[in-house]
């Protein structure tokens, strides 16, 4: 039986492990997080066309699995699937994305199958960034739906615009939201307070 895995998932991470080769750390549709090692990935020409492996891109990725669940697998080819282009379009926008993938990187867990709502917020915000004119409303959006569907908020009045509406309807409208600074800086602490001890939770979406 061949142990090469058909997989799609968000590029979290690309870390330089040699000369030539890159780990990968992605998180699969379904909100599980794997890493994988692309060998040759820095200089191929052919195999991984176009930056197809570059942090916040979609691809479907074929993958050769380790002997054991302690051996890391081996990428064997990806396409893409989705580059969200506008990401890349300011600096501050791809720098808020890069949030968007670090906190899921803490989030999501080895092994955990089960956390689809993960990956659906991931994509979510990545699309809904490239639309983005009011970052701080976008982090506000993002950091209370993380901390209310993780089970770890205690909601208020003024929160219920950000919670209600997608992540897609709080940019459409974000012009006539409000958010002040007081406000995007308790989310952005209690975020941050939750992501520190975010492994010892089994909480998903």
């Amino acid at each position: 039986m061949s142990n090469i895995k058909k997989v799609k998932g968000i590029v979290l991470r690309a870390t330089k492990y040699s000369e030539a080769d890159l780990i990968l750390q992605l998180i699969l549709t379904n909100g599980e997080k794997i890493s994988v090692l692309a060998r040759g990935a820095v200089k191929s020409k052919k195999r991984f066309v176009g930056g197809v492996l570059e942090p916040t891109h979609f691809i479907e990725a074929h993958c050769k699995l380790g002997a054991s669940s302690d051996k890391m697998g081996v990428l064997q080819e990806a396409v893409l699937l989705e580059s969200f282009p506008g990401l890349r379009t300011d600096y501050e926008r791809l720098e808020t994305a890069l949030f968007c993938l670090s906190t899921m990187a803490k989030l999501s867990q080895e092994g955990d199958g089960n956390s689809e709502g993960l990956f659906n917020l991931l994509g979510h915000a990545l699309r809904s960034l490239e639309n983005c004119k009011n970052f701080e409303v976008f982090k506000t959006a993002f950091g209370l739906k993380i901390l209310f569907q993780q089970g770890v908020l205690e909601t208020e009045p003024w929160m219920t615009s950000f919670l209600k509406p997608t992540l897609k309807q709080v940019i459409e409208l974000e012009n006539e939201m409000t958010v002040s600074h007081l406000q995007n800086n308790w989310v952005q602490a209690q975020l941050a307070h939750y992501l520190q001890t975010a492994g010892t939770h089994s909480a998903s979406f």
